[in-house]
């Protein structure tokens, strides 16, 4: 199932050929940070409103903190 709508992914590398791609791919790989979630920590104890973070990362000069699913989804890799 593919969708139309681009993904974060499409998007970035839609700028390859900008001068800042470079700046913005090193930005994200020297920032990245997963922290999984520890595995005493059942699903059913997440608050939708405040997802559980395991990835946060730089990028364009701001942070950004997700749940690993947010990631996936907002990749690219993941459909809901």
């Amino acid at each position: 199932m593919n969708s139309i709508l681009p993904t974060l992914c499409d998007k970035l590398f839609d700028l390859e050929y900008l001068p800042l791609f470079k700046i913005m791919v090193c930005e994200f790989l020297a920032s990245f940070d997963f922290a999984p979630r520890p595995t005493d920590q059942p699903r059913e104890l997440d608050n939708p409103k405040e997802p559980w973070i395991e990835v946060s990362f730089r990028l364009a000069g701001g942070w950004h903190e997700m749940s690993l699913r947010e990631f996936a989804v907002h990749g690219g890799h993941y459909m809901v």
